[in-house]
């Protein structure tokens, strides 16, 4: 598959996870607890097994990016620092300085998630990490044990701009999501500007995850067994929209539609048939092959092919995905 270029989909990491707000002083979280109960139907794919360990609140239902790790390095030419890789966004960035002095090494996880927005989202990489591996070292590196949260640690005094920051021991500038750290050993580790996001995911037992909402679960199901995929919810705006890439470079568009869905898919197509994008493209030579349907649900789904894989992506970035509504 075809690189994209970093360039496009940069601001996308820094919208999701890089502010400047700052972390005061926080009360400590309780002690862990086991995971919410899982939705009735068991996840069928990696997506949905991602929002099932989500709390939902109104921030994380705003802002999903997601990215399967292992589906991402089987394409060829797939790499952790691909910009496909938007479960991972920023991290993907730094992760080759990260990896030895702190052990969260990215080339180990099966998927990377973030959700919410700066400076109370949190971020995720599943895999087998081991506390009693990550602990010591971002302890050398100056992290200290979080009060009341077993194997988490946290930096300095979490203001945005910390010239002591830990990680600038190590090259990483230091103004990132690893403030605080959690790792669930065999499990994965969760990451945050706060302490806060220690309580997102996963979500705590009976809070009720994402893959529990009825319209996250819908377009997760719709986006299918993507390689990596956004779920947003402008605020003001009615539709949950989610794109995804799936291990075919095709790319998807599914949008649970408020109201009339039909009328949706009909204003779709006409776009997508003498449309053109904000950058004067038309939609038929960026999209190729496209179709669109309506799986049910208020669902309204474009699936197309592009010779840049990763359209959506970038149409995301620049609020122009192409238009179902007037």
């Amino acid at each position: 598959m075809k690189r994209i270029v970093r360039r496009c989909l940069g601001a996308l990491g820094a919208a999701a996870l890089l502010g400047t707000a700052a972390c005061g002083s926080e009360e400590p979280l309780p002690a862990r607890t086991a995971p919410a109960a899982e939705p009735r139907d068991a996840p069928t794919t990696r997506l949905l097994f991602v929002l099932s360990q989500i709390r939902a609140t109104d921030d994380t239902r705003r802002h999903v990016a997601f990215t399967d790790l292992e589906a991402l390095r089987r394409l060829p030419g797939g790499r952790d620092d691909d910009a496909l890789n938007v479960g991972a966004g920023a991290l993907a960035g730094f992760a080759h300085l990260l990896a030895g002095p702190t052990g969260i090494d990215l080339s180990r996880a099966s998927a990377a998630v973030q959700t919410g927005h700066p400076p109370t989202g949190a971020g995720r990489l599943n895999g087998p990490f081991d506390a009693a591996t990550v602990g010591p070292r971002l302890t050398e590196l100056g992290y200290r044990p979080v009060t009341g949260v077993a194997d988490a640690w946290e930096a300095g005094s979490g203001e945005a701009f910390n010239p002591d920051d830990p990680l600038t021991k190590i090259g990483i500038p230091p103004v990132h999501d690893l403030s605080v750290i959690r790792v669930d050993s065999g499990e994965g580790v969760t990451f945050g500007r706060r302490r806060a996001a220690l309580d997102l995911v996963p979500a705590r037992r009976g809070a009720g995850s994402l893959a529990a909402d009825p319209g996250h679960r819908a377009v997760a199901q719709c986006l299918g067994p993507v390689v990596s995929a956004m779920i947003l919810q402008e605020p003001g705006r009615p539709d949950l929209v989610g794109v995804g890439i799936d291990a075919q470079a095709r790319e998807i568009l599914c949008v649970r539609v408020a109201g009339d869905a039909a009328g949706a898919a009909g204003h779709l197509r006409r776009t997508l048939g003498s449309g053109r994008s904000q950058q004067g493209t038309a939609w038929s030579e960026l999209l190729t092959g496209a179709a669109v349907d309506q799986p049910g649900n208020g669902i309204v789904r474009l699936t197309a092919t592009s010779p840049k894989p990763g359209v959506l992506f970038g149409a995301v970035v620049r609020n122009d995905l192409p238009a179902w509504r007037s």
